[in-house]
């Protein structure tokens, strides 16, 4: 072998055995668990529960996933930036300084939800206004979950982050088959009673969690929660315009379709959901090492964190393409017949999320930077040409025109953090890009 091949071997086994390698496998392993337990539930479900009831039950998530966002406030990414900037105790007083936070803006947004849909657009729904109540409850546990998260990746808690990933989509599976086998139901509200459940229980254990490991120093801070929502709120645009993004194209294909398409097209798209389950994954354990070389701001880390993102980049490019073609088998054999139209969706949204996770990594750059509020105004773009998309192409391409609109939205997305990073980072793009070429 000569000289250059040894040092490439070199590089991939350093990159086998390092942290960050370590990392994403656990965080990929537990995704792609947590993922594969309601994919292997696929048949089950699409053989008793009937395409409109599913799509009554997408609608209700849609309704949560844009909730959630609300109670979160991006406090996750609040702890993610001071969690190497502030003492052992500083950082558990800011810990629950957030929770407070999250606590108080999920109340709030109670009466915010029945304004917007129990009274103005109580026509889009497709259950009783009382089910509201819940959406905010599930959605202030998300808010939990999502700052736990962050500081198992932070902790490189492996274990215990893969432990509570497949428990939660464990527990929604484990009531289902409790509520159908021992209650006889069958409908959407079965799911939808599973997913409270399984938040009541996954909620007692965060909390249990953050108490054991001592996360959490009980004092009020105002200094803390106006550091918290300085640097979480410019977020909240950016997270309600991404919940928009995942959410809008079903109310879409309602209005232009009817319930049954809903909950076809929701199945699709929880198959090409599997891109974004493995990019975030990468991107969590990403994380904790991207902030680390940044902040070491040396012409060697710079050199290091852009290679990384071409050879990333590039792995995702060909997982995405080998999912375009094989999904919609995936699809044949997975779900029942009365599900199969879904085959046309997974596909696209397999590209689009390929093609957002473009916009991830890039994204962390502006993260870093503190400029959220650049963030949140790219992402209420993405947003509104989304639902622009929605509306001029499903009533033309029926329910894979909403795939298309997803797909779209995110290249627009990832086109303009691809100008904007290169534009404001002075990071050696081109150089790192002939390097690995020299060594391809």
């Amino acid at each position: 072998m000569d000289s250059q091949t040894n040092s490439l071997l070199f590089k991939i086994q350093s990159l086998l055995k390092s942290k960050l390698f370590g990392d994403a496998s656990s965080y990929f392993l537990s995704n792609v668990i947590a993922g594969i337990i309601p994919f292997l539930a696929l048949p089950f479900i699409t053989a008793i529960i009937a395409p409109s009831d599913y799509g009554v039950f997408a609608l209700f998530t849609a309704i949560s996933s844009f909730m959630a966002p609300i109670a979160a406030l991006g406090l996750n990414f609040a702890i993610r930036k001071r969690y190497y900037e502030l003492e052992a105790d500083g950082l558990r007083t800011y810990i629950f300084n957030c929770v407070f936070i999250s606590l108080i803006a999920s109340l709030t947004a109670l009466p915010l939800v029945l304004l917007i849909f129990g009274f103005s657009f109580q026509s889009l729904l497709s259950f009783p206004i009382y089910w509201l109540g819940a959406i905010i409850f599930i959605a202030f546990v998300r808010s939990l979950f999502g700052q736990y998260q962050i500081l198992l990746t932070m902790v490189h808690g492996r274990k215990k982050y893969a432990s509570l990933m497949i428990a939660n989509t464990a527990l929604i599976y484990c009531f289902i088959l409790l509520f159908y086998f021992g209650l006889s139901q069958d409908s959407w509200e079965m799911l939808v009673i599973a997913q409270i459940a399984s938040a009541v229980l996954l909620g007692a254990m965060i909390i249990g969690f953050l108490f054991k490991e001592d996360w959490l120093r009980f004092r009020l801070s105002l200094p803390n929660i106006k550091n918290a929502l300085t640097y979480g709120a410019p977020l909240l645009p950016y997270l309600l315009a991404f919940a928009t993004i995942m959410a809008a194209d079903r109310f879409f294909i309602q209005y232009f379709l009817k319930e049954a398409d809903v909950g076809i097209y929701a199945i699709g798209f929880q198959i090409g959901y599997a891109v974004f389950l493995l990019s975030t994954s990468v991107g969590q354990a990403w994380n904790p090492w991207f902030y680390k070389m940044m902040q070491d701001d040396t012409e060697q880390s710079k050199h290091q964190i852009v290679r990384l993102n071409y050879i990333i980049i590039g792995v995702m490019i060909m997982i995405v393409a080998g999912f375009f073609v094989i999904s919609p088998y995936i699809v044949d054999l997975f779900v029942s017949d009365s599900y199969a139209r879904a085959r046309d969706i997974t596909p696209w949204i397999g590209l689009a999320f390929g093609i957002y996770s473009i916009y991830m990594f890039l994204g962390h750059y502006l993260y870093f930077a503190e400029k959220t509020a650049l963030l949140s105004l790219l992402m209420i773009i993405t947003a509104l040409l989304n639902i622009g998309f929605n509306y001029y192409l499903i009533p033309i391409f029926g329910m894979v025109g909403a795939a298309y609109a997803t797909a779209l939205s995110f290249a627009v997305a990832s086109v303009i953090t691809i100008f904007i990073v290169r534009r404001l980072f002075a990071m050696p793009w081109w150089q790192s890009f002939k390097a690995l070429l020299r060594q391809a």
